[in-house]
């Protein structure tokens, strides 16, 4: 259990502009509870999962045979569209990369890839959605690219729940 949690939940909730008023609108709560959350005065389980909702926060779990460690290989590629890319690129101060190829030109491709999504990265903004759908549609052309020459790309990121610095972890893989 994270011991701050109410800090992550006031931090996201200003990220996203709502007052704690709106925030227990959207979540279906009251407004107490939002209060004694972020005071760290109740955990507030039963109401968390609403809350995530609410705050566009998605809680996985992971399944274990599926996360690159040093004795297992990837065996799934997570990242299959920009949509899932950008959930976790945007907004991560620092991102993190495996490449697994070999080849030359393939090396290429995947070094055009990366400049492509830190290039995006740093143009992103929230609150220009028709700027961010030309953006995720490079992104997805930059993947597509990659997919062709069967190339794939897992990803992971810290959630800023959990870590306030938010580190993105690429690993690119030839299938």
């Amino acid at each position: 259990m994270i011991d701050n949690i109410g800090f992550f939940i006031r931090k996201r909730r200003k990220e996203l502009g709502f007052s704690q008023e709106t925030l227990a609108e959207k979540a279906h709560v009251s407004e107490r509870t939002i209060r004694r959350i972020e005071n760290n005065e109740t955990t507030g389980k039963d109401s968390l999962p609403a809350i995530y909702k609410a705050l566009n926060i998605t809680i996985q779990k992971s399944d274990k045979d599926k996360i690159r460690t040093p004795q297992k290989a990837i065996r799934v590629p997570n990242i299959q569209s920009s949509h899932d890319l950008a959930h976790v690129l945007i907004n991560a101060e620092h991102v993190e990369m495996t490449s697994h190829i070999h080849d030359d030109f393939e090396e290429c491709l995947v070094d055009n890839f990366l400049e492509k999504c830190e290039e995006i990265c740093g143009i992103w903004e929230e609150g220009a959605p028709e700027q961010n759908k030309v953006l995720l549609g490079i992104l997805q052309n930059e993947l597509d690219k990659l997919h062709k020459r069967s190339i794939w790309v897992s990803g992971s990121c810290t959630d800023s729940l959990v870590n306030e610095f938010k580190v993105a972890s690429l690993t690119i893989f030839k299938n």
